[in-house]
């Protein structure tokens, strides 16, 4: 029974309570909840940033403001400096399109090029050579690992890396008994490689070979088509 000696704040309170209960218990119990009435706010979403630069570096990326989280396009180079800032800052990022650049893959059978040194003036070159994807890697084991895992997958034709560290990567990609890599400097060694043991990965040192010949060296090695191999035979 309410009582009439109540305030009016408490009277209408009373008589919200007494009518609920009747209607529905559940519902009172949860308005006598403490934080029954807070509105929770809702939580922040993390906005996207596209970037599609050609090379992206720490001194561009600080030149911007970066949203917390960024979309890089597939053709764009991401510097070792630049992943650096990106991780000191916890601004995370991926590949946009992912799987749809890999069904491309699967389809037109490119080529890969893996580059380790000279990665922005390397990545114009590779933009005018047909069935190549340029990516950029920190370092000769990352290199090899990729490789290794593309010709496996056969998600590509071949791969190409570029590395002051040539005849380290194919050393230690040869290991993989499907991998065939070769050191080549110009286009008698590709012919060779071809001939001789149907190379499918060719590493290439930018330091041996003048910028203006590695062009026309790329596109003679993404012109050839190597056979599977499921390994070396006697």
């Amino acid at each position: 029974m309410i009582q009439p000696d109540l305030d009016s704040t408490q009277f209408i309170d009373q008589v919200v309570r007494d009518v609920l209960k009747r209607i529905d218990p559940d519902l009172l119990q949860s308005r006598q909840r403490p934080d029954a009435d807070k509105v929770t706010a809702p939580s922040p979403t993390s906005t996207t940033q596209f970037l599609s630069d050609p090379v992206l570096t720490e001194e561009h990326l600080k030149s911007i403001e970066l949203a917390n989280a960024i979309e890089i396009a597939q053709g764009t180079v991401l510097t070792p400096t630049a992943l650096d800032y990106l991780r000191k800052q916890k601004i995370s990022w991926k590949r946009a399109a992912a799987t749809q650049v890999t069904n491309t893959v699967q389809c037109s059978s490119p080529w890969s090029l893996l580059i380790l040194s000279d990665a922005q003036r390397l990545h114009s070159i590779a933009n005018g050579v047909e069935n190549c994807q340029a990516e950029l890697v920190g370092s000769n084991t990352e290199a090899v690992s990729l490789a290794i895992s593309q010709i496996c997958r056969a998600s590509v034709r071949g791969v190409l890396v570029c590395s002051d560290q040539c005849f380290e990567v194919a050393c230690r990609a040869n290991r993989q008994q499907k991998v065939r890599a070769v050191v080549v400097e110009d286009s008698n060694d590709v012919q060779a490689a071809r001939e001789q043991v149907n190379a499918n990965v060719f590493c290439v040192s930018p330091r041996s070979i003048p910028l203006y010949s590695i062009r026309n060296l790329f596109r003679e090695i993404t012109r050839l088509k190597p056979s599977p191999q499921e390994g070396w035979s006697d």
